[in-house]
């Protein structure tokens, strides 16, 4: 929907356009914090106008909360520090339930830890269902974040708030 969007705002072809994600995340994980760029050939004075066109064609749930210029060395997959393999957080979070049930001896978590395997962590338990699980944020290497000189100003648009998460409980 972003693509379409995009696209539509830049008269850029999807081709040229080449948006990418930070990442996926599995089907009913909220992405609060997803990251994603794209390259245009257009040098924009403001971004105002390009975050508002944005969220005026996407659906009511899918917000742009943030838009600003990028040095050409960021790229929102692979300039990440924390990254996450599938399933990844959904073993974690089911392997702490399991723990906290105390169906599981705490003791487990560092053995796990210690084999830096994640197929070891998925002998212990199945994941997590997704809902309630959420990208909150995507931590970046510093001088991929370093602004371009001359760029214009960072748009946070007229609703930069979070929503509390929804979790639920087990």
């Amino acid at each position: 929907m972003l693509e379409k969007a995009l696209t539509q705002i830049t008269k850029v072809q999807r081709k040229e356009l080449h948006l990418v994600g930070a990442g996926r995340t599995d089907a009913g994980v909220h992405a609060w914090g997803q990251v994603a760029h794209f390259v245009t050939p257009f040098n924009y004075n403001t971004l105002d106008s390009i975050h508002a066109a944005l969220n005026g064609l996407l659906p009511l749930d899918i917000r742009v909360r943030e838009i600003g210029a990028a040095v050409p060395e960021f790229h929102a997959r692979f300039s990440c520090r924390s990254g996450f393999m599938y399933r990844q957080v959904r073993n974690m979070v089911a392997l702490l339930i399991q723990v906290g049930k105390e169906a599981l001896d705490s003791d487990i978590v560092p053995m796990i830890l210690e084999t830096k395997d994640r197929r070891e962590l998925a002998k212990y338990t199945l994941p997590a269902p997704p809902h309630g699980l959420c990208l909150v944020s995507v931590k970046y290497k510093e001088d991929h974040l370093q602004l371009p000189p001359d760029c214009p100003l960072t748009s946070f648009g007229r609703h930069h708030t979070i929503t509390k998460c929804k979790l639920p409980f087990y």
